[in-house]
């Protein structure tokens, strides 16, 4: 199946083009949703139309409200740098935060209202942050 990365989506243009080269406006209704809509006769006469939508007559796209930050983002994973530099780190970042979830009560706010929440996170954080390094001088010291 083809995913909205296949489609390119011209901001600047507003329009979104298939793979295929159909091309179609953006469009927002008066709620502020914001999409591409391919008609079904386009759909219907297309050679990858059972890669792109199958089982629908037509392909519509979402354009989200911040597309110009997620476009970029995207374009920044494709560098292999930053790509490697991320397949390195983000498994400790996501390790420490499932640690400030599980261990210190981060999921589960014991308080009403947002300042209380953050008190309750104020000393849960620091100790987190210093679980790395207490594990480090414990090996330092065995």
């Amino acid at each position: 199946m083809l995913g909205k990365h296949d489609f390119r989506i011209d901001l600047d243009a507003n329009t979104v083009t298939c793979p295929n080269g159909q091309t179609v406006p953006i469009w927002t209704s008066p709620s502020g949703y914001s999409g591409a809509s391919f008609t079904a006769a386009m759909c219907r006469a297309c050679p990858i139309k059972e890669r792109c939508c199958p089982g629908r007559p037509r392909r519509q796209i979402r354009i989200m409200e911040h597309e110009h930050l997620l476009q970029a983002g995207r374009a920044m994973l494709k560098d292999p740098e930053r790509s490697e530099h991320l397949r390195r780190t983000r498994p400790r970042i996501e390790r420490l935060l499932g640690l400030l979830a599980n261990r210190y009560g981060a999921r589960k706010s014991r308080y009403i209202g947002s300042a209380k929440a953050r008190l309750q996170a104020a000393p849960a954080a620091p100790l987190v942050n210093l679980n790395p390094i207490s594990h480090r001088l414990a090996l330092q010291s065995s």
